[in-house]
C-alpha cells in the first residue's frame, strides 16, 4: 500500500507494480493488467525471440544480419546497410538499448514471429505494432502503439527463469 501510495503521488500518469515469485503467487500488484506503451521495456520480448531461435538451432550467434547505421537513441531508418553478428546486435540493444540494433532484430526475425512467440507464452496483450525508438510517422508509437502489460513481462521473465532458453521448442 505504501509504495501504491508513492507511485500514484508521484506521477501525472499512471504507474503500476507487480511482484511476483517466480512459480509462485502475486505479493502485490497495481494496475498490472493496464495495456501500456512500453517504450525499451519491450525489447526483452526481441531478445528472447532470438534465444530461442539460437536455442532451436535456426541461427547460430556468430551469424551475420543486416542492420542500418545510427546512434542509439535514434529513430531507426533503414540506410547505409551493414552486417553485424547476431551477438553483438543483442548485446547492443540490450546494453545501450540501442534502436537501430532492435530495428534489426525486429526485421530480421519478422514482427508476427516475434508475437507469435509473445502469444506461446501466454502474453495476451502483448502486441509489437511500430519500430522502437520513433514517435510519428505511420511505423510509429504514436498512430500503432507497442501494447504491453506488467502481468505479461511477468510471464515472459518467469519462462526465462523456468529455463526457457535451456530446452527444445515451445510446445
Amino acid at each position: 500500500t505504501r509504495v501504491g501510495d508513492i507511485l500514484r503521488d508521484g506521477s501525472d500518469g499512471f504507474s503500476g507494480l507487480y511482484l511476483k515469485r517466480v512459480n509462485g503467487g502475486v505479493r502485490a500488484s497495481l494496475q498490472a493488467d493496464r495495456v501500456f506503451e512500453p517504450a525499451s521495456m519491450i525489447k526483452v520480448l526481441h531478445h528472447t525471440h532470438a534465444f530461442i531461435q539460437v536455442r532451436d538451432n535456426v541461427i547460430d550467434l556468430d551469424d551475420l544480419i543486416p542492420t542500418f547505421s545510427g546512434n542509439a537513441n535514434d529513430c531507426p531508418v533503414d540506410t547505409i546497410p551493414f552486417n553485424i553478428q547476431l551477438q553483438i546486435a543483442l548485446q547492443q540493444m540490450m546494453e545501450q538499448s540501442h534502436n537501430p540494433r532492435t530495428q534489426a532484430i525486429r526485421t530480421y526475425f519478422g514482427e508476427a514471429n516475434i508475437n507469435a512467440t509473445a502469444q506461446d507464452l501466454g502474453m495476451t496483450n502483448t502486441q509489437l505494432n511500430h519500430r522502437i525508438g520513433c514517435a510519428g510517422g505511420p511505423d510509429g508509437a504514436i498512430a500503432q502503439p507497442n501494447e504491453f502489460t506488467l502481468v505479461d513481462a511477468g510471464k515472459l521473465y518467469e519462462a526465462v527463469a523456468d529455463g526457457l532458453l535451456q530446452s527444445g521448442p515451445l510446445d
